[in-house]
């Protein structure tokens, strides 16, 4: 499978789309949707004093080997530039090994004539708790449940 990246596409442009509009509304449900069901959030009303951070959608379009078009993605995303060090988060880095660490397992995988398997973890991102609150705030037009 090859994903290709949309050149920078709103949502606006995705969902007002004369012929793939519909294609990018359930990528953009099915992402809410997984978002949801892994608990990433919940939807509160905001704290007074609270500044949430923007969020924004990514497309893509993923195709299979024959370059058909498979589905259409939409990923959405926290503009975390705009994050504050100290008061919306302490800490920052992405657990993976480094290439020297990498390639010590890979020779002892050959060394010991043992087997490799790689796997892919959905929306892994989504599934790791975070410390801190984090409050951020979806792109217009785009509908969440009512707060009570």
């Amino acid at each position: 499978m090859i994903a290709l990246s949309e050149p920078f596409m709103t949502l606006n442009h995705a969902i007002l789309h004369p012929t793939e509009s519909e294609g990018w509304r359930r990528a953009i449900e099915r992402e809410l949707n997984t978002l949801t069901e892994f608990g990433t959030w919940r939807f509160v009303p905001k704290p007074e004093g609270c500044v949430p951070i923007d969020t924004r959608f990514v497309f893509a379009k993923k195709y299979d080997l024959d370059g058909k078009l498979e589905k259409y993605k939409a990923r959405l995303v926290v503009r975390g530039f705009r994050q504050e060090y100290g008061v919306n988060f302490f800490e920052s880095f992405a657990p993976t090994p480094g290439s020297a660490t990498l390639r010590l397992f890979l020779a002892s995988v050959c060394q010991y004539d043992l087997e490799c398997h790689q796997i892919d973890a959905c929306n892994a991102f989504a599934q790791s708790r975070l410390k801190e609150e984090v409050y951020v705030k979806l792109p217009a037009n785009v509908e969440c449940p009512d707060v009570e």
